[in-house]
């Protein structure tokens, strides 16, 4: 934290790590730094950096010119299905980001994952115009004619989805059933106050279980990972986390073809549904491992045994918080400059 200052910072539920994390942050001395949170905080955050800022006067009363810089934030709320447009200090290439949250299960928290999405602008000639030489065109534009048109093209870049037991990632037919917002509205026969809200809720929901699904066609996915022994997977619902043995049956309700080891498996791409990317183009990056499942050599083997072999070449974990000196060099090699480890080789 020390080396890399963030210009955004994005919360995804009330607790102390979180707070403490928060804490570091507060000393910014660059640019003002987006406090992306749930919308819940978003008070509370303003009092904890009208605090901060107290603790900072001297005790003799002074003026102190130094308050001001210590907390100066910008605080976005953030609430589950309503997307919100990450800033940035230039657009390049027509690319503009967006942050999109989804309710996540932790414990009954109100806790949030989010996916990133990139919307590009491209301005091409229109179909019907094309092969058509420069003067003609030039006549068209004379005319009034618009003979071009803007595009916009989404891609899903990054998930992430926060602190989280199976039943906030699950796309369960629950999730799936609710009406869209079209659907909903001819439901509605009378309106009011009390139905707009009503409706408008309903719409951030449906949005979420859409955000949801979406971010797992991400090209990068930070999925929590917390309990890495199988039998242990009511004490991850209990306490909001992931154990391994729940990653199978999230990853085949958003479309994944990817098989455990006891079943057929003949190919190695997600199902076609919704236009899903071939399986090889995905990498899933596990992190929040607990210290218990330690060492390092323990919890990758640990992954390698419980989870399918078809998915193996799109895994990473984030190792480096294991590693020590008794590793040897072979593994370390592996691990990469972001202290993360493929599971896909041969040995451990």
């Amino acid at each position: 934290m020390s080396d890399v200052w963030p210009s955004s910072v994005t919360i995804l539920r009330n607790s102390q790590s979180n707070t403490h994390d928060l804490s570091l942050c507060f000393s910014f001395r660059s640019s003002t730094p987006n406090y992306y949170v749930p919308e819940h905080l978003a008070n509370k955050l303003e009092k904890a950096k009208e605090a901060i800022a107290d603790l900072e006067e001297p005790m003799d009363g002074t003026a102190n010119n130094h308050r001001e810089n210590v907390i100066e934030m910008n605080i976005i709320p953030m609430k589950a299905g309503h997307e919100v447009e990450i800033h940035q200090p230039k657009i390049r290439d027509g690319k503009r980001f967006y942050m999109r949250p989804f309710r996540v299960n932790h414990c009954g928290m109100a806790s949030l994952g989010y996916s990133i999405i990139c919307k590009t602008s491209k301005t091409s000639l229109k179909e019907e115009y094309q092969g058509i030489n420069g003067k003609a065109l030039g006549n068209l534009v004379k005319r009034g004619i618009a003979i071009k048109e803007t595009k916009i093209e989404e891609t899903v870049e990054v998930c992430y989805t926060g602190d989280t037991c199976i039943d906030g990632l699950l796309l369960s037919p629950t999730k799936l059933s609710l009406a869209s917002p079209e659907e909903y509205q001819n439901l509605e026969v009378t309106r009011n106050n009390d139905d707009d809200k009503r409706y408008q809720d309903h719409v951030g929901q449906w949005r979420s279980v859409q955000y949801l699904k979406d971010a797992f066609t991400a090209r990068l996915i930070f999925c929590e990972m917390t309990f890495l022994n199988p039998t242990e997977s009511d004490l991850a619902r209990e306490r909001g986390h992931l154990c391994v043995i729940d990653i199978l049956p999230i990853l085949q309700s958003h479309g994944w073809n990817c098989a455990s080891d006891n079943e057929d498996s003949s190919s190695l791409q997600l199902s076609r549904r919704d236009g899903y990317e071939k399986l090889s183009e995905r990498r899933i990056v596990f992190y929040h491992i607990s210290g218990r499942y330690g060492p390092s050599r323990s919890i990758i083997q640990n992954l390698r045994d419980a989870l399918p072999s078809t998915i193996l070449g799109n895994v990473e974990v984030a190792i480096s918080p294991f590693l020590s000196d008794t590793d040897d060099d072979l593994l370390l090699k592996r691990v990469n400059p972001a202290g993360c480890i493929s599971l896909f080789y041969d040995q451990v």
